[in-house]
Formats: structure tokens, C-alpha cells, sequence
């Protein structure tokens, strides 16, 4: 992933931790006076949390992306990566049940997808 691309570049701020210190001051010195002869005054600084939100959403899109080129069959009934929603809150054993029942994933037809084999429909509601 490169920020750099979608217009973003990231600029480290040296902040000192520590003070009267000799050996400490100078390498503060140093710091400040390289920062300083790179940063203009049009520079915008990015806060880490701000950071973070961005590159947390562009992981999304890529996994958002990634999600709708997959051929699978949860992917032909969930068309995006956002959670399943239910009236109330559940367990999450009881939310993979109801995940398994969606895809037609169930003990009975587990054998048939191991095999690649297309499980046998009820002659009842053809499902």
C-alpha cells in the first residue's frame, strides 16, 4: 500500500522526551535544526490517530475490493464485507449457524462440497 500515491506523505516529527541532558540536548538540537530546515510552513501534520483511520479504511477497500472479485458462495449472498446484522444480539456460535444454513453449508451436504460434488436438492422446495 503506498499512501504516497493517493496523495499523502508521511513526514516524522521529532518530539524530545528527555531534558538537560548534555549528550540528550544536542542530539534535540540536531533534530530540530534538521526539521526545521525541511518542513515549510505549509506542511500539514497528520496526528497518528488520523493516520491510523486512514489506513485502516484503505485496508478496507482493499479487502472490500478483493471481496467482490472472490467467487464463493457466501460471497453470492453477503455482497460486501460489512458484519451480518441480526434483530438482537447473539452468540456468535448462533451467527455461524445461521452463516452455515445461508451458504447451504451443513453436515449433510459437507461431504458432497469436500468432493466438489453439487449436494442433492429437496424434492419437496428445491433447495
Amino acid at each position: 500500500m503506498k499512501l504516497y500515491n493517493n496523495y499523502y506523505k508521511i513526514k516524522l516529527l521529532w518530539i524530545p522526551g528527555h531534558f538537560n541532558i548534555i549528550e540528550n540536548e544536542r542530539a534535540d538540537q540536531a533534530a530540530k535544526t534538521t526539521i526545521s530546515s525541511t518542513l515549510s510552513s505549509s506542511t500539514n501534520i497528520i496526528l497518528y490517530r488520523d493516520m491510523q483511520a486512514l489506513i485502516t479504511n484503505k485496508y478496507h477497500l482493499i479487502w472490500h475490493q478483493k471481496w467482490l472479485s472472490l467467487s464463493t458462495k457466501l460471497n453470492q449472498i453477503k455482497h460486501n464485507t460489512d458484519n451480518w446484522t441480526f434483530p438482537i444480539k447473539t452468540p456468535k456460535q448462533f451467527e455461524v449457524i445461521i452463516t452455515k444454513l445461508r451458504i447451504g453449508h451443513s453436515q449433510i451436504s459437507h461431504n458432497f462440497l469436500m468432493a466438489k460434488e453439487e449436494p442433492p436438492t429437496c424434492a419437496l422446495c428445491g433447495v
